[in-house]
């Protein structure tokens, strides 16, 4: 079930952060049973995933981390409009001046389906043998219609479209890649030039000085992985970084930040292109071994 935003009776003056993503927003295998990969303790994985580390170094505040595993492109769309919306409604002028999006996007060639009453995550690879509907339509859908120059396109269109969404209602936003470089992605577009144009560089973390995503960051700086995702070292490290990026770029005037949260200084270094190179070689090499190693 989704979270709803906060009613109006719980007005503060604090930020209120909201992030959408897939597993590496979600804070997966955080605090997971190792065999079946259930969440053992929600309030831990919520508060050692990226998301509560960011509003913690912000000086607190409270945080909606609206991510599922393998959630899709579509469904971050969908999920982080409808919450928007919902909570603009009832929070206010007084609460768009508080709020901060941060989306950190999933892999473009998931897709998200309304089948038999519920929306359903797809990743096309798999099997779903325990639902008949899910499993026929994704065995067509991966046979007929699954395609990388589709995918790319429609990745593309929705960067730009929750981009003018959220300039629309003036509502301070960060986005960034979770899983592959949106760049490399707008090339498998083979229309990345004009996309690369309409993008806001600015509100798009990496976009310019680097072009790697968070995986791939991550594998370099932290490299004491919990199975195919980040521990709690790579989420703290990642908190550092974004709200690094947000001081730097001004991302984060007319938010209630207290003067005293910790706010990384280092706002000026550029990890660029080790980052970059380090980072992709080694996700090429997981790719060799395993080319689909975030479920």
């Amino acid at each position: 079930m989704d979270p709803m935003p906060p009613s109006a009776a719980g007005t503060s003056e604090r930020l209120i952060l909201y992030a959408n993503g897939c597993s590496m927003t979600y804070g997966y295998e955080l605090i997971d049973d190792p065999e079946t990969h259930v969440c053992l303790d929600d309030p831990y994985r919520e508060g050692h995933a990226w998301p509560s580390r960011l509003a913690h170094r912000l000086g607190g505040g409270r945080v909606v981390n609206d991510s599922i595993p393998g959630g899709s492109n579509d469904r971050i769309l969908r999920t982080t409009i409808r919450w928007v919306l919902d909570f603009l409604d009832a929070e206010g002028e007084a609460g768009r001046e508080r709020l901060l999006v941060v989306i950190g996007w999933s892999d473009p060639m998931r897709r998200e389906f309304f089948i038999d009453g519920h929306w359903k995550q797809v990743i096309p690879y798999h099997d779903y043998p325990d639902l008949p509907e899910l499993n026929r339509l994704n065995t067509v859908y991966r046979e007929v219609a699954w395609n990388d120059h589709e995918s790319a396109c429609r990745f593309a269109t929705q960067v730009l479209a929750l981009q003018a969404f959220l300039q629309r209602y003036g509502v301070r936003f960060l986005f960034f890649d979770a899983l592959k470089s949106c760049q490399e992605i707008f090339a498998m577009a083979r229309s990345e030039v004009a996309h690369v144009r309409a993008v806001d560089q600015r509100t798009y973390f990496n976009f310019v000085t680097c072009g790697s995503s968070m995986a791939e960051i991550l594998s370099v700086a932290t490299p004491q992985w919990k199975g195919r995702h980040p521990a709690e070292d790579g989420h703290d490290y990642w908190a550092e970084r974004l709200a690094g990026y947000l001081a730097g770029q001004s991302l984060l005037d007319g938010l209630p930040i207290p003067k005293e949260s910790q706010i990384f200084q280092n706002v000026g270094v550029n990890h660029g292109w080790l980052e970059r190179f380090r980072g992709r070689l080694r996700a090429r090499r997981a790719f060799k071994a395993d080319p689909f190693i975030y479920p």
